[in-house]
């Protein structure tokens, strides 16, 4: 009876191991990963622990009417230590300052918010999002930086919290002009209250092409994706890649990022379609580190026709 319960332990980790197939099976990444869940926590209860401090420690804001007279402060910034008012050039250089930290607060707030949100897609279809946190901002400007200069579409698949989004951006790509596909309706809800400038679409990357279609795009000059794609099962992996490669137009730039070594897209099939592969850049500081890819369909190449 003991020998029964032991296999059937063993079969009920193996399953695991198997459904998160990013570990591979090796008892090292999934250390590393265990790892990595440790250090998000503890980072996270540090923010919360100076938001705690600093909400204690804050005082009222100094409102200041269009003629720069203090309409209101609290007691201690009214006076200076001899009693005297204190002049309206030191009230508003205050009110800068508390200005200044509350936009740190809202800053460290949102970073909170977005990785609870996160954290909760993943508990709910680890498989799909692959990561336990969003992308960091430093793995998505080195994804950003190796966009095209020039583009009519660029389209970011899996738009997540929007840390990649903010990245996009940030590196000049016009609001509209940037599609993000996201197929969590509460991620999708997120994004377009974030982001109320920029095409949200609620779909499958799988479905590339018919979103295009409906919106009137026949190619686009680059794609980014923060989907995990090395953790999907092989099928929608290759169909979302044949999605991609299908829809750039000459010259069009394929970034994707991988938590190990190995390409995300195996060699044969980015032979078959005529693409051109490399490994940009290594982003050390993101938990976990991270590799860019860069796929650049070579000026003069068919296109893919996928049926």
């Amino acid at each position: 009876m003991m020998l029964l319960g032991e296999r059937r332990a063993d079969r009920q980790v193996a399953n695991f191991l198997g459904y998160m197939d990013w570990f591979d099976g090796e008892s090292h990444r999934l250390a590393f990963i265990g790892l990595a869940v440790v250090a998000f926590a503890l980072i996270t209860a540090f923010g919360a622990a100076i938001k705690y401090k600093m909400s204690r420690q804050s005082r009222r804001l100094t409102l200041i009417s269009a003629t720069g007279t203090v309409m209101s402060v609290s007691a201690s910034e009214t006076m200076e230590p001899d009693g005297d008012d204190i002049s309206s050039r030191d009230a508003k250089s205050k009110l800068r300052r508390r200005a200044s930290i509350l936009g740190k607060r809202w800053r460290k707030s949102q970073y909170i918010r977005d990785n609870l949100l996160f954290i909760s897609s993943f508990a709910k279809a680890p498989r799909k999002v692959g990561s336990i946190t969003p992308s960091g901002r430093r793995l998505g400007q080195a994804m950003a930086a190796e966009l095209p200069d020039q583009y009519s579409i660029c389209v970011e698949l899996g738009g997540g919290t929007g840390s990649l989004t903010c990245a996009v951006l940030a590196a000049g790509v016009p609001s509209d002009k940037l599609i993000v596909i996201e197929r969590d309706p509460r991620l999708v809800a997120h994004l377009r209250k974030r982001f109320p400038k920029v095409t949200v679409v609620e779909g499958d990357a799988q479905d590339l092409r018919r979103i295009l279609a409906d919106a009137g795009v026949d190619h686009v000059d680059a794609v980014i994706s923060g989907l995990p794609l090395r953790s999907l099962p092989g099928d929608i992996r290759r169909n979302i890649v044949a999605e991609v490669f299908s829809a750039l137009g000459p010259g069009g730039v394929f970034v994707q990022f991988t938590y190990w070594g190995e390409p995300p897209i195996p060699e044969g099939i980015v032979r078959q379609y005529g693409i051109a592969s490399n490994m940009a850049r290594r982003v050390w500081r993101n938990i976990p580190p991270a590799n860019v890819w860069r796929y650049e369909r070579l000026p003069g190449g068919d296109r893919p026709v996928v049926s």
